[in-house]
């Protein structure tokens, strides 16, 4: 799968159209809904996380896909972003954002029923 990667360009081309969208969603703030830039703000505040952890699904994904070699490289690729994001959002969950509570000597937040 990596090896599909580098000889289609689609690392170079995700990588461009990653930016693009980060730049347009920050030229867009504020006049368009905010459903809409959404995710890429989530990701934008979880990059650090996903960044740490996204590895682990890559190793696995692409073990997986040299076993059973079906379907398109980018649909995998897709799915290693899909699954990386909800990694990264467990670690931001139950330990960077309390690690940050503590280090900056803030209380937990309060939980409203």
């Amino acid at each position: 799968m990596l090896e599909a990667r580098g000889r289609s360009g689609t690392d170079d081309t995700m990588l461009g159209v990653g930016t693009c969208l980060v730049m347009l969603g920050s030229v867009l703030r504020g006049r368009v809904g905010r459903a809409w830039t959404a995710p890429i703000r989530w990701f934008g505040r979880h990059s650090y996380e996903v960044y740490l952890t996204h590895e682990f699904v890559v190793v696995g994904m692409t073990a997986l896909y040299m076993r059973v070699q079906r379907g398109s490289p980018l649909w995998w690729i897709a799915a290693e972003v899909a699954l990386a994001a909800p990694l990264g959002a467990v670690v931001a969950r139950w330990y960077s954002e309390p690690m940050n509570r503590m280090l900056r000597g803030a209380a937990p937040p309060t939980q409203h029923s």
